[in-house]
């Protein structure tokens, strides 16, 4: 459950605005990421995605085909290995 009195909503605001993580605000007010992230969504505080995390775009064709040949390669290598 969420801790109101741990978690000052103002602080969060600026900690949030400031770009901090969910972990480093956690640690700002010694809670879980999971509380703050609750809290963040209760304050109705924007969604971020994940440090490092890449934006989805979809393949194109060619790059679906030559991931289907790369696996393919590796999985006649791995049988060919076993035999």
């Amino acid at each position: 459950m969420w801790n109101k009195g741990k978690i000052d909503t103002l602080r969060l605001f600026r900690l949030w605005n400031e770009g901090k993580s969910c972990v480093e605000i956690a640690a700002e007010f010694e809670v879980t990421s999971q509380q703050v992230y609750k809290a963040a969504k209760r304050c109705g505080l924007p969604s971020r995605s994940r440090k490092g995390q890449k934006p989805t775009v979809d393949p194109t064709p060619e790059e679906i085909r030559e991931r289907a040949e790369a696996i393919k390669q590796r999985h006649l290598a791995d049988m060919r290995a076993r035999a």
